[in-house]
């Protein structure tokens, strides 16, 4: 159950952040600004982060990339890039007049995206219900922009 409690504190922390980025941030950057002035912001959190680190373990690990094969460091790569795309493309989307259509595109994508991607390459089971499920949830974002 501790899962769930964070997967409702992590959407209502993307929610609340959209919310304010759609309603007040686009409206003073442009997405580029804002992507560099997130992703800036990121950095020095996680610089202080890895400085008040007491055990240095997190900071060993994370700095010895070099030690690492370069398989594992080009997919750490695209990885980054993925996250940095998606975000970027994300944040250009916003500037859509409504919210609704951008909201329920982007998440049904991240919904049922990796569940289906799981089940193509990583043998991960579908039972029924998650069947209806996804089923149910593109059903659900047609009504949404049936109008449009």
């Amino acid at each position: 159950m501790y899962f769930l409690t964070l997967s409702g504190l992590a959407g209502t922390c993307w929610a609340m952040t959209t919310t304010i980025e759609k309603y007040y941030l686009l409206k003073k950057f442009s997405s580029e600004e804002l992507f560099f002035y997130r992703h800036l912001f990121l950095v020095i959190f996680f610089l202080i982060l890895f400085s008040l680190n007491l055990k240095k373990k997190l900071l060993k690990k994370t700095i010895n990339l070099k030690n690492r094969k370069l398989q594992l460091n080009i997919f750490l790569i695209f990885y980054s890039l993925l996250v940095a795309l998606g975000m970027y493309l994300f944040l250009a989307s916003l500037k859509s007049p409504t919210l609704s259509n951008v909201l329920t595109l982007s998440a049904c994508v991240w919904i049922t995206l990796p569940i289906i991607i799981s089940f193509m390459f990583f043998g991960e089971n579908i039972n029924m219900k998650q069947l209806i499920g996804i089923i149910a949830i593109m059903f659900g974002i047609y009504m949404v922009n049936l109008n449009e």
